[in-house]
């Protein structure tokens, strides 16, 4: 599920992950750092993860392709062992690593990528059950990604108008006022909000945040339901 903002900056970018989930999924594992610098929360019901940050850049993913699709288990694993088993590829490109994976079988997903290996890289990869599409895109841009499985048309593009505004608005913003648009922008309906809840069913349950910049690279963990925040740097 979930919806992922990208944040161009001078010297690196921002990019946050706002984590939606089913009410009754076990929550989640807080991040740690791993070998290799890999850092990642962990969803103990599929064993993966929804957002890694490594040395050489932070990789993303929300459920579903283009379109909402129908789910049609069992799938060959969870989509989020897709980015943890990254961490055994090392120090292969993702976008190498992507491409060599056997996606037959796994469920439609989308990942953003921001490859930062003196050259800043931003690509979409998109699953949608069949194909991989790979779509470049501009890293010097603002950009924001909602879940389809989980937003209707309608409110995704309502949320690009928010997140397009709130960029024109912000001129180099910290990552604290980032923070802070995903904790609370919206127009009051829950459905909609950036922190959203479908009572009784989906809720908002953490935000992520990597901060990667020339001299600082940040992780930051907000759980929203128990409620604690984790910074690893």
């Amino acid at each position: 599920m979930c919806t992922v903002t990208y944040y161009p900056k001078n010297d690196g970018f921002i990019l946050t992950h706002i984590r939606d989930e089913k009410i009754w999924r076990p929550i989640a594992y807080p991040p740690q750092k791993y070998e290799n610098q890999f850092i990642y929360p962990i969803d103990p019901q599929g064993n993966g993860t929804w957002i890694l940050d490594y040395e050489l850049g932070t990789i993303s993913l929300l459920n579903g392709g283009f379109i909402k699709h129908k789910p049609n288990p069992p799938y060959k694993k969870s989509r989020g062992l897709i980015l943890k088993e990254f961490s055994l590829y090392f120090p292969q490109t993702f976008h190498q690593y992507i491409q060599s994976c056997d996606l037959i079988g796994i469920e439609p997903f989308t990942i953003i990528s921001v490859a930062w290996n003196n050259v800043l890289e931003l690509n979409i990869y998109v699953w949608d059950g069949k194909d991989l599409y790979i779509i470049p895109k501009n890293p010097q841009k603002a950009f924001i990604w909602s879940a389809v499985t989980v937003y209707p048309v309608e409110i995704i593009k309502e949320r690009e108008n928010w997140w397009s505004q709130w960029v024109q608005e912000h001129v180099d913003a910290s990552h604290e006022e980032i923070l802070s648009f995903h904790l609370h922008g919206g127009n009051g309906d829950q459905r909609a909000n950036m922190a959203m809840v479908v009572p009784g069913e989906v809720q908002t349950v953490s935000i992520s945040q990597a901060v990667r910049l020339k001299n600082q690279r940040i992780f930051i963990y907000k759980d929203l339901v128990n409620p604690i925040q984790k910074i690893i740097v």
